[in-house]
């Protein structure tokens, strides 16, 4: 009785983080459905993750990430429609700002609630200026990227 119990247990468990796996989701944001993504240039994308990041999910929700254009300088990434981070999908997190940061890729996290950021600054996910900073809506993650864009084509200009 205890045995099957047991079993009963694990398949309950190894279900529920199934089930989330295929709840959580990473999708580019186009402009003709979001009017905060219209009128971005080229080097900026906007991706949106909606699900929990747990140790089941993490590592899919963000791999897609790593996979930007090449001409993509900046990546906003909307996380309103994250409840809960644990400690796999920080480490995943840690990881994609890590390659983003060599490939020269600056990173805005938008929405996350204060007690994620808390975790992630535990961490030793802080603010770098120019390359990763925190937003709560995706108007000001935009107005922070477009600076960060013109101020790079102002080092780009001065350099020439």
């Amino acid at each position: 009785m205890v045995l099957a119990v047991a079993v009963g247990m694990g398949l309950a468990a190894a279900l529920f983080i199934r089930r989330m796996a295929l709840l959580t989701t990473t999708d580019r944001l186009e402009a003709e459905r979001h009017p905060a993504v219209t009128g971005l240039p080229p080097e900026m994308a906007v991706y949106e993750i909606n699900g929990p990041l747990f140790f089941g999910v993490a590592e899919k929700a963000l791999t897609s990430l790593h996979r930007v254009d090449r001409q993509v300088q900046t990546v906003l990434i909307d996380m309103r429609k994250v409840p809960s981070m644990d400690g796999t999908a920080i480490v995943a997190l840690q990881s994609l700002i890590g390659e983003m940061h060599r490939e020269g890729v600056a990173l805005i996290l938008v929405g996350l609630p204060t007690r994620i950021i808390v975790k992630l600054r535990r961490a030793g996910i802080r603010k770098v200026a120019g390359m990763l900073t925190y937003r709560s809506d995706l108007q000001s993650a935009r107005t922070v990227a477009l600076r960060w864009h013109h101020e790079r084509h102002e080092m780009d200009r001065n350099t020439d």
